[in-house]
Order: C-alpha cells, then structure tokens, then sequence
C-alpha cells in the first residue's frame, strides 16, 4: 500500500508497478484475444468484414489523430503510408 502513495498524500501508481501490470495483462490477454478473432474469421464472414474495418482501418486512422495531435510527424508519415491503399480503394 506504501508504495502506491506519494510523498503528496495523493494515491499514485508506480510506474514500474503499472507497466509490469500492463505486460502480464498483454502476454495473458494477447494469445486470448488471437484466438477469438481467428475462430471468429473461420467462421463468420461478418465477422471477418467487422474485423478487417477494426483493425485495418480505424486503428491506424486512431495513431494518425493521436500523432497528429501530439505532434510525432515520423509516426504520422507512417500511417499515411499505411492508409493511402485504403483510401485508393475508397475512392
């Protein structure tokens, strides 16, 4: 408990303590969740369309606002490079 408060009387996490959470959740979580959408694409079409729109498009258009936003233009140019294909075939 001591080491999840500071010095300031506020609760704070431990940043070690917080990214060594985040891992074991990813490494525990990770295999889970690939399982899942391989089931779900093996058998569901409209599964595999809802998938492909997740992963293909929104999660790259989410890094290219988020990089837009805090100003990372190497991590922006990236995702461009990613989303012209899809924005080809859009139009």
């Amino acid at each position: 408990m001591d080491q999840t408060l500071s010095n300031s009387g506020q609760n704070t996490v431990d940043k070690e303590r917080l990214w060594a959470i985040i891992d074991k959740i990813g490494a525990d979580v990770q295999p889970q969740l690939d399982a899942f959408r391989e089931y779900g694409r093996s058998t569901s079409s409209t599964f595999q369309l809802w998938d492909d729109s997740l992963f293909k498009v929104l999660r790259p258009m989410k890094i290219f606002i988020s990089s837009t936003r805090i100003g990372a233009w190497d991590v922006q140019q990236s995702t461009v490079v990613h989303l012209l294909p899809l924005l080809f075939i859009t139009n």
